[in-house]
């Protein structure tokens, strides 16, 4: 059954097709009805009517350019007569039209030339059309009511075997049909011809673009060829000029073996179920030239020449418009996979990117705290653990006194309490570490009697700082009031925290009302100062001392760079 259906399928499409191209394109199925039969057809040479032939056309000349009265000459006037009967006579004209004529002609009805004689110039240049045709219009007093002889006279030479197709009937109908054939010739070739350019348009861009490159190239191929045949074909001065050159009727065998060629690379790419289609529309594009093929070589006469040319002009069409969309569209699902898959592969890569992020991010997590933890450690061990250990060593000693043992270990709790705190502040912000420092200075000052004034506003302290950054600060802090407690003798200091308006940066100034900086040898070999240093240093801050502006006392300043 599958056999089957791919077999008759696509005789019925290629059916299909030619039936719609005839009903649309030839004059038969107008005006088939009044066409001449040729089995009654009397052609015989005469050379009685050569004077009236010339008189009406003018002395014809061959290719040769030799009269046609010349007896040298192989052309001659010959008489092709028929006898007519007409059982329904109409009060209507009648029409007689030839519209494949390779000269002028005589039309003799009852041996009474008829006057009105319309050669019309054929505005469709085809190797399969003559350069004439007639249209006659016979009046209705011309016919008698029995017997009529109709005779053509035209020069022929001696294989003439008759006309393709004559036509006899009401002036209406005829006229109606050669209206309907002059538009076709006139309109057929640019719209084949700007139908050709936008196929082959698309053949470039899917040349550039697709796999199938050889079915686009010949389709390419094709369709240039047609377009060629429509400029030839259609009325202008380029198709006058080469109109008539016999190289023209290579064009015919080429198109059909370029439409062979195309097809066949065209079915074996097609996917099974699109193969009846392509199928059919292969038969359908083989009928124009190979029947055009037929006419040039053998002109038989059941053929209608001018259907031929016409279909000539459009049977490949619907063949390359297929191709066109059908490999067009699979391109575009091809790249539509293609796009489909890749962002499939962006997205996976993006997964694992995000995993692998989120691992990152989470050994950069463990690798602070472990940081924390050792910096924790040596601050501890540092700090607290050496002042403990030393401590020690000089109670076991016996050079110290209670008094002095208390202080130490007051000091060491002081230094645990700033660990703490930096603790608590991690992740926190800056304000709170300072609320927590202030809390723990007044009280510290309070015990030494002395008055601390401190000064800072909310949007100076909008900072956030480290952990460790945070126990730099605390100390700092905390080793400047230690030294005022220890040294200045003084009654008040005060704490500045402002933010410099125009760098940025965050500065702090500590200021006491003290007896003021010792000498500078005492400075220079002082420890608590070079702690001081190495803490600004830690914390990339610019750090100074010296006296205060108005009075004895001292200022400690630091600046800190914004985002430090």
């Amino acid at each position: 059954m599958r056999h089957l259906r791919h077999s008759v399928l696509p005789v019925l499409i290629s059916l299909l097709a030619f039936a719609f191209a005839y009903v649309l394109l030839s004059i038969d199925f107008k005006i088939g009805k009044y066409q001449l039969s040729s089995d009654s057809l009397k052609i015989e040479q005469t050379e009685g009517l050569l004077p009236l032939y010339n008189a009406n056309f003018g002395s014809l000349k061959n290719t040769t350019s030799k009269s046609i009265d010349d007896r040298n000459n192989e052309i001659d006037l010959y008489q092709v007569s028929r006898e007519l009967s007409f059982e329904d006579l109409t009060s209507e004209a009648l029409t007689y039209y030839a519209p494949n004529l390779e000269n002028d002609a005589l039309l003799i009805l009852n041996s009474v030339l008829v006057s009105d004689q319309n050669i019309v110039p054929r505005n469709f240049q085809s190797p399969i059309l003559k350069p004439k045709q007639i249209l006659v219009d016979i009046p209705r007093n011309f016919i008698f009511p029995d017997d009529n002889l109709l005779s053509l006279v035209m020069p022929s030479r001696p294989n003439f075997k008759g006309l393709n197709r004559e036509y006899l009937g009401p002036r209406s109908e005829i006229r109606e049909a050669f209206q309907a054939q002059s538009i076709i010739q006139t309109w057929l070739p640019p719209v084949t011809l700007s139908m050709c350019l936008t196929l082959t348009i698309a053949g470039l861009i899917g040349l550039l673009f697709s796999s199938a490159r050889l079915t686009y190239l010949i389709a390419i191929t094709t369709a240039c060829l047609v377009s060629l045949y429509c400029i030839v074909a259609g009325n202008s001065p380029l198709s006058d000029f080469i109109g008539e050159q016999n190289w023209l009727h290579i064009v015919s065998p080429i198109i059909f073996l370029s439409l062979f060629m195309c097809l066949w690379m065209s079915v074996r790419a097609m996917d099974r179920d699109l193969t009846s289609l392509g199928l059919g529309l292969l038969g359908f594009a083989f009928t124009g030239p190979g029947l055009a093929l037929l006419l040039l070589s053998f002109k038989p006469l059941f053929l209608d020449e001018i259907f031929v040319s016409h279909l000539f002009l459009i049977s490949s069409l619907p063949l390359l418009i297929y191709i066109i969309v059908r490999f067009t569209s699979s391109d575009l699902s091809a790249y539509g996979s293609k796009i489909t898959a890749l962002r499939q592969t962006i997205g996976a890569q993006k997964i694992e990117l995000d995993e692998k992020s989120a691992i990152i991010a989470e050994e950069m997590r463990q690798r602070a705290i472990l940081e924390e933890r050792q910096r924790m450690m040596r601050d501890i061990h540092d700090g607290i653990g050496g002042q403990l250990l030393s401590l020690l060593l000089r109670v076991r000693t016996g050079s110290l006194e209670q008094g002095e043992v208390a202080t130490e270990i007051q000091s060491s709790l002081k230094d645990l309490r700033l660990v703490v705190d930096s603790i608590d502040q991690f992740g926190g912000d800056f304000a709170s570490a300072l609320a927590t420092f202030r809390s723990r200075a007044e009280q510290q000052m309070a015990a030494a009697r002395i008055r601390l004034i401190w000064h800072q506003a909310a949007k100076d302290i909008q900072r956030n700082f480290s952990a460790g950054q945070t126990l730099q600060l605390y100390r700092f802090m905390q080793e400047v009031l230690t030294n005022i407690i220890r040294h200045s003798k003084a009654t008040e200091a005060s704490v500045h925290i402002v933010t410099d308006p125009k760098t940025r940066s965050l500065e702090i100034i500590i200021e006491d009302n003290g007896i003021g900086l010792p000498k500078p040898e005492v400075i220079k070999a002082g420890k608590g100062l070079k702690n001081l240093e190495a803490r600004a240093q830690n914390l990339k801050a610019i750090y100074a001392i010296g006296p205060v502006d108005i009075g004895s006392g001292t200022r400690v300043s630091l600046m800190i760079p914004p985002e430090n």
